[in-house]
This record gives structure tokens, C-alpha cells and sequence, in this order.
């Protein structure tokens, strides 16, 4: 892909980390208006939470943006070192590979905790 394509796909994943981050933290935060960390922990509370579709929905954009901006990140910081083009896309592929597979580990057990 090309990188301006990249970089356009870097800035979606802002905007919905701007979007979903409030939604999630204040499920945690008694600073705010949630239970607090020890309430929200609970199993009751995970599992309710799971069962929950907009929530859902909402983490595993949380989850997909998250993972793209990272592993986006650490590609092009590495891309700034002076190496090789072969070595740049072997860097390229490699995020690309724990990206999808960090992405696909936690929507799976996003899934099961709702099969719970």
C-alpha cells in the first residue's frame, strides 16, 4: 500500500480511539462515573459487560485501532533507521503479522466471554 493510503488509515484509528477510549475507561474509573477497577474486575461485571453488543462493538474497534496505530508506529519508526529496503519490508511484515495475529487472539476471546 502506499504509505499516504497508511497514513490516511492511521488517522480513521485516531479518531475512533478518541471515540471508543471514553467509552471504555469509564466502565474502570471511579474518578469519573464508573464502579471503580475492583467492581469493574468482577466476574459479574465482565460478563454482563460481555453481553453487552454496543460494548462489544465498541472494544473491538478500541482493540483493531489500538493494535493498527502500534504496530503503524513502531513500522515507521524503524523505517526511519537507515536500513535496507529489504530489511524495511521485512519489518513491515513481521508487524503486520503480530498485528493480525494480536487482533484475531483478543476477537476470539472477546468472543468467548460472551459465550460465557
Amino acid at each position: 500500500m502506499r504509505e499516504s493510503t497508511l497514513w490516511i488509515i492511521e488517522l480513521v484509528t485516531l479518531i475512533i480511539m478518541i471515540i471508543t477510549l471514553p467509552i471504555h475507561l469509564i466502565n474502570f474509573s471511579s474518578l469519573i462515573i464508573g464502579p471503580g477497577y475492583a467492581t469493574a474486575m468482577s466476574y459479574e461485571e465482565v460478563i454482563a459487560r460481555a453481553k453487552n453488543l454496543p460494548y462489544v462493538i465498541s472494544s473491538i474497534l478500541l482493540l483493531g485501532a489500538i493494535i493498527y496505530h502500534s504496530m503503524y508506529r513502531v513500522r515507521f519508526m524503524v523505517s526511519e533507521l537507515p536500513l535496507s529496503k529489504k530489511f524495511e519490508r521485512l519489518i513491515s511484515l513481521m508487524c503486520l503479522i503480530v498485528g493480525i495475529i494480536a487482533f484475531l487472539y483478543s476477537f476470539y476471546m472477546t468472543i468467548v466471554a460472551i459465550l460465557v
